[in-house]
This record gives structure tokens, C-alpha cells and sequence, in this order.
């Protein structure tokens, strides 16, 4: 007599029969509804941390680093509740000694709870640069120690500590070229976009923390193909001044060397619109990074200026005087050259506008004159140590003026309405034998270059 329950109910069951019915109970359109929904909910938890994420008011983050500090100057031993030492971990940033974060830290060892990892990562992740390379050593070994005794079942310090390497102090780095390697391979769980979320627990818009500057230029200098739309849009959402500062330099002397493909002109548009203009030399500094990082940010823009001056010279003698022969010579001095400026007719300055990736420096480099609109009139004035060279779009000459002259204050001040302004016919004319004049012209005729260079070198110009 069978005993099976089945058999006694006369129900008939298969397994296979049962689990193929279940996979079909929710039609397609419906399971697509739930993952939406799914996705809602996901989304949410993740604007919304949770407590032990929130960090604390300002004010009372303030008034208990107030008290620690006290204590520490003092040496006076003081016991904290756990609520005050999960605020001082959100106070870690106004520590600037070593010896302060010790003891900092072991104060947070003393009452360790799993919840205060989160003010020591958004810490390291907001200070990263700024913070000091010993300081940031020590909260990063503290961090990583308390990581791998982790025994909860938090997904955020779970992920964490799988990705454990990233906290080490070439982390950064390692993140974007391991990004950059998924791409490749295009094996996406993780990207720079959502690095923040999946690597880090953060919400997915916190790309500005100083700990991404590095991994963003270690992503984009990883190989030679290089997405500058993804860059641009990359840069925008990380908003931190430091990166751009890292990033050119490197896309430009890779450039230089012509390790990557991406045009110069695609270099030096991105580096006026991240930067600014490289003959502004305030906007090129680094205040937080190595001295080899500094080097290479002036070395760049030096670099830059030169593709700049580079270019101008060219479209000047390309544009507004089709004469390749002073445009050679001039291209082969643009190492001397200081800076430059050009003044010339409305019809010219719209040649020079043709190109639109130098519009912002045509704006800044280019002075539009009062002389007759529509004609193609203009000079290039170069500076060059202690003198401006003026070159004209007809053959004519080119003029020479000390700075601290009559002529050459004039051209200082940039009140210059009219081309004949520029132009001192009546000047002493320069030539072979008559060297001593120490300003000028110098009539284009034949073997003028030999002149011109003998004369500057007289004059210690050259």
C-alpha cells in the first residue's frame, strides 16, 4: 500500500512539473515592473545612508574636537561616550601632527565600534592630498586593520574589504588603471562614474572627493585612446581643482612624445577651459602634490605656450601675410619669445576666429583696431626680452622697440587704435654695417634674417 502523501490526497506532483509552473506565474511585463521597482528602492537607499552614515552638524563636530584638543595640549586623560568618539572621527581633518592622530586614534580604538569606519573613510577619501603622507599612512593602516577583523554583514564594509588594496597609498592609481583594464575588456561591474557607489558605499554623485584626483589620471593615461568627451564630463562632476593639473601635464608631455593620438589643439582648448591660459602663471600652481608633480605642471605649461605662440605665428604669417619665409624664421625663435599680441582689422580678426578652439586666447591675444573694417590689415607684436618686435602684414620692416622707451610705453599700455601707431617710419633703419642703433627697423630685403640675428646678438638679445 503506497504511503505517499500524494498518492493518499491523489494529488499529482512533480518537482520539474512545479518549479517550470513558478518560472511562468509572472508574466515578462510584470517581472520587468518589479526589477523597476527594485531599482527605485535601491536608488533610494542609497540617497538615504543610514544612521550610522549621517554625518554629525558642524557645530558639534567643532565643539568636541574643541574638547579633545584641550586635553591633548593639556595631557589631561578624559573619557569619551561612544556618540563623542563617533564625532571626533568626523573631526580628523583639522589634525595637522602626527603625534595628534595617534593619540586620536587611540582614543577611537578604546571603544571601537564598526560605525566608525565611515568619518575614518569619508576622511581619507575628503583628504587625501591635503592630509600628509604620514597622517594619511596612519589612519589608512588603522582602517585596513579594523577592515580585515570586519565579521558584520553590512555590504558597504563587505565590498570594502574585498577592495581592501585600494586603501594603500598607490590605491588611487591602482583603481583607474584596473577601471580602464575593465573597459578594455569590457567587463563593466565598476566604472568611473560609479566607482564612488560600488567601491566605496558613497552615493553615486560624490566624484569631488580629493582621493579620485589620482585615479581619474591614472584612467585616462593608462593607453594612447583617449575619450575627451568622457574627460570633459569626468572632470565637471569631480570638480577638484588638483586634477586637471595632473591630467594635462601628463596628456601634453605624452603628446610631446607622441604616446597618445589626441590633437594639440584638443590638448590646449581643454587646458584653457580646466586650467586657464598657460601665460597666467598664478593659475598654474599645485598646492597640494610631490615636487615631481609641480615640475611637470610648469614644465607643461611652458610646453603649452610654446604651441601656442607656435600656433599664432602661423596663422598670422598663414593668414594675414601668406610669407612662409618670415614665418619660418619666426618659428624657429619661438623659444625667445615672451609673449605676444595682435592688432588688426575686424576682417582679419574673424580669419583668426575661424579656428574656434583658440577663441578664448583670440579674445585675450588679439585687439580688433578702428582702421577700415573690411581690410585685411594687422601686426604681430612679440615680446622678447627687453624689446617688442613688430611685424606687419605688408613687407615693409620689422620694428624695433625698447620697452622703456617713448614707443615701447605706448605699446605697453595697449592704447593702440590705429595701425600706424605701431609704425615709426622715420626710425634709424638697421642694416650690416650699422649695428649700434639700439632701436630700429629692418628693412625685409634679402639676407635680413643674418642681420636680424647679428644685431641681437649685439645687443645681448639673443
Amino acid at each position: 500500500m503506497s504511503t505517499n502523501v500524494y498518492d493518499i490526497l491523489k494529488f499529482p506532483y512533480s518537482s520539474e512539473i512545479f518549479v517550470s509552473d513558478a518560472t511562468m506565474a509572472l508574466s515578462y511585463d510584470d517581472k520587468r515592473k518589479f526589477r523597476s521597482q527594485i531599482n527605485i528602492l535601491n536608488n533610494i537607499a542609497m540617497r538615504f545612508p543610514s544612521c550610522d552614515d549621517m554625518v554629525p552638524k558642524t557645530k558639534d563636530i567643532d565643539k568636541v574636537f574643541a574638547m579633545f584638543q584641550k586635553a591633548y595640549v593639556k595631557k589631561t586623560p578624559m573619557v569619551y561616550s561612544l556618540r563623542e568618539i563617533r564625532i571626533l572621527t568626523y573631526s580628523m581633518h583639522k589634525v595637522s601632527e602626527c603625534s595628534q592622530m595617534n593619540y586620536l586614534l587611540k582614543i577611537i580604538d578604546t571603544k571601537w565600534r564598526d560605525r566608525f569606519m565611515n568619518g575614518l573613510l569619508l576622511f581619507l577619501l575628503n583628504n587625501w592630498d591635503s592630509s600628509g603622507d604620514e597622517i594619511k599612512k596612519l589612519v589608512t593602516e588603522f582602517l585596513t586593520k579594523k577592515l580585515s577583523l570586519y565579521g558584520g554583514r553590512r555590504d558597504k564594509w563587505l565590498s570594502l574589504k574585498q577592495n581592501i588594496k585600494y586603501l594603500s597609498l598607490n590605491g588611487p592609481e591602482l583603481l583607474g588603471i584596473n577601471l580602464k583594464k575593465q573597459d578594455k575588456d569590457q567587463v563593466s561591474f565598476c566604472s568611473l562614474k560609479t566607482m564612488s557607489s560600488i567601491i566605496f558605499g558613497m552615493s553615486n554623485d560624490r566624484l569631488d572627493f580629493e582621493y579620485f584626483s589620482r585615479t581619474i589620471v591614472a584612467y585616462f593615461c593608462y593607453d594612447s585612446k583617449i575619450n575627451l568627451d568622457l574627460l570633459d564630463e569626468i572632470l565637471q562632476l569631480h570638480n577638484y581643482d588638483a586634477t586637471p593639473k595632473r591630467l594635462i601635464p601628463a596628456l601634453v608631455l605624452a603628446r610631446n612624445t607622441r604616446e597618445i593620438s589626441i590633437d594639440k589643439d584638443e590638448i590646449k582648448a581643454l587646458a584653457i577651459k580646466m586650467i586657464g591660459e598657460p601665460s597666467m602663471r598664478s593659475k598654474w600652481t599645485l598646492l597640494h602634490g610631490s615636487i615631481e608633480e609641480k615640475e611637470r605642471l610648469e614644465e607643461a605649461r611652458v610646453m603649452l605656450e610654446k604651441w601656442i605662440k607656435t600656433k599664432f605665428i602661423s596663422l598670422f604669417f598663414e593668414e594675414c601675410v601668406h610669407e612662409p619665409k618670415r614665418k619660418t624664421f619666426w618659428l624657429k625663435m619661438v623659444d625667445r619669445i615672451d609673449d605676444f599680441d595682435i592688432y588688426c582689422t575686424r576682417k582679419t580678426y574673424n580669419l583668426l576666429l575661424r579656428d574656434n578652439r583658440l577663441e578664448s586666447i583670440v579674445s585675450q591675444k588679439v585687439m580688433i583696431l578702428r582702421d577700415n573694417k573690411d581690410e585685411n590689415m594687422s601686426a604681430l607684436v612679440l615680446h622678447i626680452g627687453n624689446y617688442y618686435m613688430v611685424e606687419f602684414s605688408d613687407v615693409g620692416c620689422v620694428y624695433l622697440y625698447l620697452k622703456k622707451s617713448i614707443n615701447g610705453k605706448k605699446i605697453e599700455s595697449k592704447n593702440i587704435d590705429y595701425l600706424y601707431e605701431l609704425k615709426r617710419p622715420r626710425m634709424n633703419t638697421i642694416q650690416s654695417f650699422m649695428m649700434n642703433f639700439d632701436e630700429g627697423k629692418l628693412p625685409h630685403q634679402n639676407g635680413w634674417e643674418n642681420v636680424f640675428i647679428k644685431w641681437m646678438k649685439e645687443h645681448y638679445v639673443l
